[in-house]
């Protein structure tokens, strides 16, 4: 299972989106440096509901023009330094994953 060594460039990126979240094995900087944890406080302006579909149709262009704008700045600028925000989530996360160094704290 190890003996034949493949290497690859990643073509895609993964993202979870989920009401919780999930479980993580070790807390070392091998496993931890390709999440970032944040935690979203916003709701959708205007509710949700059986109309939002056609909300949603109605602004698809200017949506679709929004995306492409944010696209094109990331090839040209990439995506800069990360928030606050997302560090602290991200820290807090690996903190409370950490059985580990729970139990060692005991």
């Amino acid at each position: 299972m190890c003996e034949n060594e493949v290497s690859f460039t990643p073509t895609a990126k993964i993202v979870v989106a989920a009401n919780s979240r999930p479980r993580v094995g070790g807390v070392d900087e091998g496993s931890g440096d390709g999440s970032a944890g944040a935690v979203s406080r916003r709701r959708p302006r205007g509710g949700s509901g059986s109309d939002l579909l056609d909300k949603l149709k109605t602004e698809a262009s200017g949506i679709l023009a929004w995306a492409v704008r944010g696209a094109v700045a990331w090839r040209q600028f990439g995506l800069g330094p990360t928030p606050q925000a997302i560090t602290d989530a991200t820290h807090d996360y690996r903190i409370a994953e950490d059985v580990i160094g729970e139990f060692i704290d005991c």
